[in-house]
């Protein structure tokens, strides 16, 4: 009887600290998208967080301009518990004036 309760009190205190590393996970997440939509500099954007190991955080989405980057960067570096950011967000592409033709592939008016 000794032997059940002791695994099951072992299993209990396994979970518990799975869970309170998930809490904490999303807990980070949370930090570094709010500060992401509290500046100005990267408000207009939609971000994906995702907290790697060791405080390590991976940043993904679209901007507009390059510059951007170094301040998606900046800002979530600053947030307590971030080690680094690993930022892979992507520069979009600018609108183009002429409609492409996908079978021909050549401009048309």
């Amino acid at each position: 009887m000794r032997i059940a309760l002791s695994i099951l009190l072992f299993c209990l205190v396994l979970a518990c600290a799975s869970g309170c590393d998930l809490m904490a996970k999303s807990k980070l997440e949370g930090a570094v998208l709010k500060a992401l939509k509290d500046d100005p500099r990267t408000s207009q954007y939609s971000f994906e967080v995702s907290l790697q190991e060791n405080g390590v955080v991976l940043i993904t989405g679209e901007i507009l301009k390059d510059e951007d980057k170094a301040a998606i960067s900046e800002i979530a570096e600053a947030v307590p518990g971030v080690q680094s950011v690993m930022n892979n967000c992507a520069v979009a592409e600018p609108p183009s004036d002429m409609m492409q033709d996908p079978v021909v592939n050549t401009p048309y008016l």
